[in-house]
């Protein structure tokens, strides 16, 4: 088929597919606001790049940004990261001097660029000082810069870890009960609706209750099922006593020796709903704060460095 130059038809997903020119367009731009910034580019000066369109779901965003994505890729090579905040995915380019970030929003997609120290110094401010009602700290998980990164590099498939490309940072400890809800809830719901648009992997990590005898769960998301959760029952026994008690925290469904619960939706309301499930089972089984529970084997298919900064919660790598 002849590529035209025309606007490609939206073939079913609502966001129509980038012309040639507009390919074109998006990487000339990208390529010099990455390798010749004028001044005025330098900052949070946004320059829209891509329209959504009104009402456009999760998964047509997420094929619409992926193939932005694809295009730079094409033009400055593998980027240095990617992640997403609160507000949307994102992925960013960096060398010593720029960086060039692309952004999601519900209406579209944006590139900026900055001057890599400055960026990352600011990145680092905020999560060296967390989330709280304290002097210097900001008062919710979506004032963060970013909620998860992934650095995954070609040539580099490694369990658990890769060469990290810029800030590795490392965030101040939730404190409290709605705070680690809410910060939980951020995290998964940012997973549903940015993975299927960055990577388009599955991701999750182990979680275990320090006041209950290491007790284990599992928390995470897969493409096309969405977010879930398992936690470890093998002590409750099967009275239709436990049961009721287990399906008032929220769990759903007993499987073996465990409950799971798990919400197929890609939105931020499921992130929420299950935050609500693990954080009520955790205190309902005596833990007394956030501190009381550890985070293990963090990954997103086996494959590079996965990093939660707004997590807050320790991570143990024992064997």
């Amino acid at each position: 088929m002849t590529d035209t130059g025309k606007p490609g038809m939206a073939d079913g997903n609502g966001v129509p597919a980038l012309s040639r020119d507009e390919r074109e367009r998006v990487a000339d731009l990208a390529e010099r606001l990455f390798r010749r910034p004028t001044q005025t580019d330098l900052g949070y000066n946004a320059l829209r790049v891509r329209e959504f369109g009104f009402g456009s779901g999760v998964p047509e965003r997420a094929r619409a940004f992926r193939e932005l994505t694809a295009v730079i890729e094409a033009r400055l090579g593998a980027p240095a990261w990617c992640g997403g905040s609160a507000k949307g995915p994102q992925v960013r380019w960096r060398d010593e001097r720029h960086t060039l970030v692309l952004e999601g929003w519900s209406a579209g997609a944006d590139l900026t660029v900055h001057h890599t120290g400055p960026l990352e110094r600011l990145d680092a401010w905020y999560f060296d000082h967390g989330v709280g009602d304290g002097e210097e700290q900001v008062p919710s998980h979506d004032m963060l810069p970013y909620l998860w990164q992934l650095h995954r590099h070609p040539g580099e498939r490694l369990v658990g870890g890769c060469d990290c490309l810029g800030l590795l940072p490392v965030a101040a400890p939730v404190t409290s009960w709605p705070l680690l809800e809410e910060s939980l809830g951020m995290l998964l719901g940012a997973w549903s609706e940015q993975l299927p648009a960055t990577v388009d992997d599955w991701a999750g990590f182990q979680l275990h209750h320090c006041a209950e005898d290491n007790r284990g769960g599992v928390v995470g998301f897969t493409p096309g099922t969405g977010l879930f959760a398992y936690v470890d029952d093998h002590d409750g026994d099967d009275s239709p006593e436990h049961a009721s008690a287990m399906r008032a925290l929220g769990w759903q469904q007993r499987i073996g020796q465990r409950w799971k619960a798990a919400f197929p939706d890609p939105d931020r309301r499921s992130g929420t709903a299950l935050a609500r499930i693990v954080v009520a089972d955790a205190r309902v089984r005596g833990a007394k704060s956030p501190a009381d529970l550890k985070v293990r084997d963090i990954s997103c298919g086996d494959d590079g460095r996965f990093v939660l900064p707004a997590l807050g919660l320790e991570e143990w790598y024992w064997g």
